[in-house]
């Protein structure tokens, strides 16, 4: 079976947990789900030429014509320095934000798929250009489909979901890179050629200590809370972890609902 990170349930799945914390759900009720294996395990035929990941450089797996980012950033400065200055931005600096982080890397994968100069106003304008045209590189939109035609309502929310699905795979893959380090004392393995992560240890007393001093009194608390828990279930997952983290974040949580 062909693996397609752009049809993947899972995170579908996980975006309603997500939904859930910002409501306002209390986390008694987030564990049972919490425990879903990922099932990303298959691999795609490949098509691009797998090159050795410099050390230090962060990347992801390419898609359909897409490089796998490290190859991108290798004759493209521009990227280079995104992707640089991402990954300078530190654990809290990063899951402290919600909107600022997705924007950023929104503009990241524009640039990785070089579309950041398309016309979000074309394809009809009924989704945005630039998103479209990243799904068309990535193979998920035939390559007859050209801007100045007309993207039809039901085939947009077709795209949609699988923007959404691809845009979180993504998301959680550079955080894991740029941040993971930080919040886990344990070790962070991401191998391309599988598009696979690997993630021991516990959450860094130290990391917990300063997030929660960012999230603590914040207006989108709620909304980082959500994020977060997202991004440990992604990574480590959240069953995985010992229960006095599990209490950790529990508490951070529950602290941050009635504000």
């Amino acid at each position: 079976m062909k693996y397609n990170l752009f049809e993947n349930s899972f995170f579908q799945d996980k975006r309603r947990v997500a939904l859930l914390v910002a409501a306002g759900v209390v986390l008694g009720g987030i564990v049972a789900v919490a425990t879903m294996p990922d099932p990303v395990t298959n691999k795609s035929p490949v098509t691009h030429v797998l090159q050795p990941v410099p050390a230090g450089m962060m990347t992801l797996r390419g898609e359909g014509t897409l490089p796998d980012l490290h190859v991108a950033q290798q004759s493209d400065p521009v990227l280079k320095d995104m992707t640089t200055a991402f990954a300078a931005a530190g654990a809290v600096g990063l899951l402290s934000s919600v909107n600022d982080l997705d924007n950023r890397i929104m503009a990241l994968l524009f640039r990785w798929g070089g579309v950041d100069n398309v016309n979000p106003d074309s394809y009809g304008g009924g989704m945005d250009g630039r998103i479209i045209a990243l799904l068309q590189k990535a193979g998920q939109v035939s390559a007859d489909v050209r801007p100045d035609m007309v993207i039809k309502a039901d085939e947009v929310v077709r795209l949609t979901q699988r923007w959404n699905n691809g845009f979180n795979h993504f998301k959680i893959r550079l955080l894991a890179q740029a941040a993971g380090p930080e919040v886990f004392d344990g070790q962070i393995r991401y191998d391309v050629r599988s598009d696979r992560l690997d993630v021991t240890g516990g959450l860094s007393p130290a990391f917990m200590t300063q997030f929660a001093g960012a999230v603590r009194g914040n207006p989108q608390s709620a909304a980082i809370m959500a994020q977060f828990l997202d991004f440990i279930d992604s990574t480590r997952g959240f069953a995985n972890l010992s229960e006095a983290d599990q209490d950790a974040i529990m508490a951070l949580s529950a602290g941050d609902q009635g504000e």
